[in-house]
């Protein structure tokens, strides 16, 4: 594992918030044609701080890009950040555990893909709350397979450079 002096780890943990926090933004005006859609471009530099930030600095570099994100969509306490922050809760408590017991056995592209499944299972789960089992079951049906799929192209492309 890489290590981070002390002095420098809260900025740099703020410098991956940051730049999470606005890739999110810049995401968000990307249209793409599947309602609740994401392309997770976000998730990157968070999936770089698995290895290099403690559990405390990772969570808030993902609790910080969620609010700020949803602050600038102008949707800060709604219906669509509770979704999105129990994608983010549920990408915390199997993502960061699974690299840290398995990252000589896993890639970060297997991690991704985790991270999609979680992520998706938690925004499901989330919506059931919200909106009518029908609803959840059709628009979940298209985001698993995506989510997947671009776990998998984005953070692969991006992420194996690094690994």
């Amino acid at each position: 594992m890489k290590t981070i002096s002390p002095s420098t780890t809260t900025r740099q943990a703020a410098f991956f918030a940051a730049v999470s926090a606005f890739i999110a933004v810049i995401e968000n005006w990307i249209v793409i044609p599947v309602p609740f859609f994401r392309l997770g471009l976000s998730n990157i530099p968070v999936m770089l701080a698995l290895e290099y930030f403690s559990f405390p600095y990772i969570a808030f570099i993902v609790m910080f890009k969620a609010v700020m994100a949803h602050l600038f969509r102008g949707t800060l306490l709604s219906i669509p950040f509770f979704i999105g922050l129990s994608g983010n809760v549920m990408y915390l408590l199997v993502c960061y555990p699974f690299w840290k017991i398995c990252r000589s056995h896993v890639s970060f592209v297997s991690v991704s893909v985790l991270s999609a499944l979680a992520h998706n299972a938690a925004q499901i789960m989330t919506a059931l709350v919200f909106l009518p089992p029908s609803a959840v079951r059709m628009i979940g049906s298209m985001l698993v397979p995506l989510g997947c799929v671009s776990g998998v192209i984005y953070h692969a492309h991006f992420l194996l450079p690094y690994y």
